[in-house]
């Protein structure tokens, strides 16, 4: 089954897009639409913002995804760049979630699935269904641009258990250090100096590893 169909955008491209991941998490709306603008002045497609924007409401919450909405449209002069799935169906979305469920987490799915159990049942068949394969099995965007979006967005949200998972994660769905390194750079700015320290600790070891 292809997770995805579409090219991936260059690193600068990604940096860009992790920029705009961030401003949604913190909730700057100020500074998303200065990267918006940036992005598009650097002939980033609207499509390639929406669907970064769109992904968001799984760490952020709908609130700030549908601000962060309200933002580009009135940054973007006319409705456009929507791409929808023409086959929606809960099998699927099932299907390719545990696929890529399980390639995210590798050896550690079959625990990840029973402690989300213990959470609540109902939070870990959502968590397959809807967040993985909803949402990040959607075409043009590849599992690994969406898995590094994922860690700009936990670092801001100074989400160290989630954060540790998608780190681990890009790299299970074929992402490199110096990829996640330049991820990293992208949201120092976001964080205090504490909080980098922090997290680029936990970032030093798992590339270690």
């Amino acid at each position: 089954m292809s997770l995805s169909a579409d090219p991936d955008p260059n690193q600068d491209e990604i940096n860009i897009l992790v920029r705009i991941s961030a401003c949604v998490a913190c909730r700057d709306e100020s500074k998303l639409q200065l990267e918006i603008h940036t992005a598009l002045q650097q002939k980033l497609s609207v499509t390639l913002i929406r669907e970064t924007i769109l992904q968001t409401y799984l760490f952020t919450g709908y609130a700030a995804t549908i601000n962060a909405f309200i933002v580009l449209n009135e940054t973007v002069e006319s409705a456009e760049g929507f791409i929808r799935e023409e086959q929606r169906t809960l099998e699927l979305w099932k299907e390719r979630g545990d696929e890529l469920c399980r390639k995210i987490y590798g050896s550690q799915y079959d625990k990840l699935v029973q402690n989300m159990n213990r959470l609540h049942p109902d939070l870990a068949e959502w968590m397959v269904w809807e967040g993985y394969g909803k949402v990040l099995c959607r075409p043009f965007l590849s599992p690994l641009v969406r898995e590094l979006l994922i860690i700009a967005m936990t670092a801001v949200l100074q989400v160290e258990r989630q954060f540790y998972s998608h780190v681990r994660g890009a790299l299970h769905v074929g992402a490199n250090a110096e990829q996640i390194t330049s991820v990293f750079k992208q949201v120092d700015s976001f964080l205090s100096p504490d909080a980098t320290a922090r997290f680029q600790s936990i970032l030093n070891t798992i590339l270690s590893e």
